[in-house]
């Protein structure tokens, strides 16, 4: 009951917090490609019983059937915005409304698609036994699921043979030993390792300059902007002005950022620097 209580409160505050930022990313999506904003998929929830499970959309929108339901990196069929929502897991944020319906809890098992569910040994099934979660232990273990998938394999095999069993262990795991405190637990750890593991070692190596970049322009940007602001008040900063201020600043940020990224800026201007 405790965490029912806690999920109900916790999306519904999350929801009007970000009620914003869903705006912003709804006008991107927009102009990124044709399609709905959201994505909804049916997945099995607690007892067995199917849900439309909410994400931003970030595929390309089709009348027909071109792939597996599972994507490795670098799936061709990702729209440029929805790489960078998917890198940083901002797509999976619509799903505060599964929880604030009841289908999902803030922690738990993620919820698979009915195929995947009918390999389930009777003893996997206890997974089915309580609601499905946005963030659980696979989330923090095998945050970059997508670079687990080897060149050339077979994705739908590769996943069923090698790294849906070991999820299914870490699960059960949880499910036997999960507690309030747990739980408050794994949503600090998955607030962090959404934010550390949106780069990834390889991920790092092989973007390392774009990603050198950015930080600096971040960083010029947030100067900029302050340097204006202590300008245009001849240096007096009054707190209500401070307060203005730092509700701007994420939001300044997030689009300048998402613009470079989207048009590829990054890319081009480190071939002129180097």
């Amino acid at each position: 009951m405790l965490k029912l209580a806690f999920d109900i409160c916790l999306s519904f505050l999350g929801l009007l917090l970000l009620l914003p930022f869903f705006v912003v990313i709804a006008i991107l999506i927009k102009f990124d490609s044709r399609g709905p904003i959201f994505f909804k998929h049916t997945r099995i929830g607690k007892n067995g019983k199917p849900f439309k499970m909410y994400k931003f959309r970030t595929m390309i929108e089709t009348k027909t059937f071109i792939g597996p339901s599972l994507s490795p990196e670098n799936d061709p069929r990702v729209t440029s915005l929805g790489g960078i929502l998917r890198r940083f897991k901002i797509n999976e944020l619509p799903q505060l409304i599964n929880v604030l319906k009841g289908d999902m809890s803030f922690v738990g098992p993620r919820p698979e698609v009915q195929e995947f569910v009918d390999l389930y040994s009777n003893e996997e099934k206890k997974v089915l036994s309580v609601r499905p979660g946005i963030v659980g232990p696979n989330q923090i273990f095998m945050r970059n699921e997508e670079e687990l998938y080897p060149l050339g394999v077979d994705v739908r095999e590769h996943y069923i043979k090698y790294i849906m069993p070991q999820k299914l262990r870490i699960d059960l795991n949880y499910i036997n030993s999960r507690s309030f405190l747990i739980d408050l637990k794994y949503i600090f750890q998955g607030a962090m390792v959404t934010i550390t593991g949106a780069i990834s070692r390889r991920h790092f190596l092989n973007q390392k300059s774009q990603i050198g970049l950015f930080f600096i322009d971040t960083f010029l940007c947030m100067f900029s902007y302050f340097l204006s602001y202590l300008l245009r008040l001849e240096g007096n900063f009054p707190p209500k002005e401070l307060i203005i201020f730092f509700h701007v600043l994420p939001y300044l940020l997030m689009i300048r950022m998402s613009v470079f990224i989207y048009f590829g800026f990054y890319n081009t201007l480190i071939r002129f620097i180097s």
